[in-house]
């Protein structure tokens, strides 16, 4: 018998897939749970798992064994999403992952209007280190930082502050030489410091690394002078080289004896432009190409690639 009302087959298809859920969980655990039935009532809106048949009145609508296939796809396919959300802690898997529905409201009670689910662990930091949320950039490991649950966000990781245990750890690993981490390199005031100093940046991103380390350099050429990220732009012109990141390492592009840099950098200077390769936020890496006309340099993108500016040799 089908549900009657849009509400009662909404609570139909949520039993539905807490029963396959709760299968999901119990196929594996032992021979005696590989077999396992979600069966429908054929006059109520719920759905029951059940070990051997389906009892009187109920229908069989999902078998583990006879869709073993399915239920392998639904495992993959929860993975996979949970990895590409970032709701997995993949450096420290034992870490629990803190929901809105059921931690936030603690912020109230606390005293905070908004903040990261971590803050309610304040007065719990031993549960503090076994807890993470979803951040901007993936998941972020809470930490105890001066008596309160922090989020380890990169700038206080950078600060050495706390380690983000769900991430890769970041630092300055090509140059071990630079050893103060800045969450701006400006905050280096003379030479020697800058020389010292790293920061991050998303200039670098890959599509398995997005936060990345950048040296900071010393510009002389800037009014009044100071320490600066190594940026793309910076590298096109001349004024530095990003010695965090070792050049295997930086982001992809197949067509050899290129520098990754700026594209519109190099405006006016068609020699450096052909010798150049970039990252476009929608597009991923492409080849710089010259317009004479303006004496602008370009990013070899689809559009322009289709008609037929240039061809991105990434």
């Amino acid at each position: 018998m089908r549900p009657s009302s849009p509400w009662s087959r909404t609570v139909l298809a949520l039993g539905m897939v807490g029963a396959v859920l709760g299968a999901l969980d119990r196929i594996h655990t032992s021979r005696e749970a590989e077999a396992a039935l979600v069966c429908q009532h054929q006059r109520k809106p719920l759905a029951h798992l059940r070990v051997d048949a389906c009892k009187k009145k109920e229908t069989a609508v999902f078998d583990t064994i006879a869709d073993s296939a399915r239920v392998d796809a639904l495992e993959a396919r929860s993975t996979t999403t949970e990895q590409a959300l970032g709701l997995t802690c993949a450096e420290d898997p034992g870490r629990r992952l803190l929901t809105a529905d059921r931690d936030v409201a603690g912020l109230m009670t606390l005293g905070y209007i908004g903040g990261t689910p971590c803050r309610t662990l304040d007065d719990d930091l031993a549960s503090c280190a076994e807890a993470y949320e979803v951040g901007i950039f993936g998941s972020t490991a809470c930490t105890a930082i001066r008596g309160k649950c922090m989020a380890c966000y990169e700038p206080l990781e950078v600060l050495g502050l706390c380690r983000n245990a769900c991430q890769p750890s970041i630092a300055c690993t090509a140059d071990p030489g630079r050893t103060v981490g800045r969450t701006a390199c400006s905050q280096a005031t003379i030479p020697e410091a800058c020389v010292q100093s790293w920061s991050t940046t998303t200039d670098y991103a890959t599509p398995t690394d997005v936060v990345r380390s950048t040296s900071c350099f010393w510009d002389a050429t800037s009014l009044p002078p100071g320490c600066r990220e190594c940026t793309p732009e910076q590298t096109s012109l001349g004024r530095c080289a990003n010695s965090c990141i070792a050049a295997a390492d930086l982001p992809r592009c197949r067509l050899g004896g290129r520098s990754y840099g700026e594209c519109s950098a190099l405006d006016g200077n068609p020699a450096a432009c052909t010798l150049t390769y970039e990252t476009s936020p929608l597009f991923g890496t492409q080849t710089c190409w010259y317009d004479a006309g303006p004496g602008d340099c370009q990013g070899c993108d689809p559009l322009d690639e289709f008609e037929g500016r240039c061809t991105n040799g990434c």
